[in-house]
């Protein structure tokens, strides 16, 4: 089914973008450059995207950071003047760094693929890397180009 709302005001308004090469010491994920379509299905729907759609690059998903962290329950603070975005979720710890390629999880030092950064005037995120650093149920259909993430237990 189609997600019944669209994008959150905070998407609009601001973008990061998160390429994932590498998921968590996995495997690279093994993905045409830009060349197909990615689709997001939180909770059994498919997310819907107006402004900027989650893409492939260099082997990473990147997302619209805000939607995705509201809409799995993610509390966020972006501190837009030095480029810092820290994540919570269920007493995990995520701190991202514009344009660095590490992140800190939990107070460990973790490599990523590809630095956050902005696309087409959004923050996207590498979703699986740093949705997984939390501890939420995250999967990559190879087949369909979708991730796959799922918050309710």
């Amino acid at each position: 089914s189609v997600d019944p709302y669209p994008l959150s005001v905070f998407d609009q308004v601001a973008a990061d973008v998160y390429p994932l090469g590498l998921i968590m010491g996995q495997q690279a994920l093994k993905m045409d450059k830009l060349s197909t379509a990615v689709d997001i299905i939180l909770n059994d729907k498919v997310l819907a995207y107006y402004k900027q759609r989650p893409m492939l690059d260099e082997g990473a998903v990147l997302a619209p950071a805000f939607d995705i962290l509201n809409r799995c329950g993610v509390d966020w603070a972006w501190y837009e003047p030095k480029g810092l975005l820290k994540l919570s979720y269920k007493g995990n710890e995520v701190l991202l760094k514009l344009n660095s390629l590490n992140m800190t999880v939990n107070g460990t030092k973790v490599n990523l693929a590809s630095p956050m950064r902005y696309e087409g005037g959004t923050l996207m995120i590498p979703v699986l890397q740093v949705l997984r650093s939390l501890r939420i149920d995250t999967s990559w259909d190879a087949e369909n180009c979708n991730v796959i993430i799922n918050t309710v237990k």
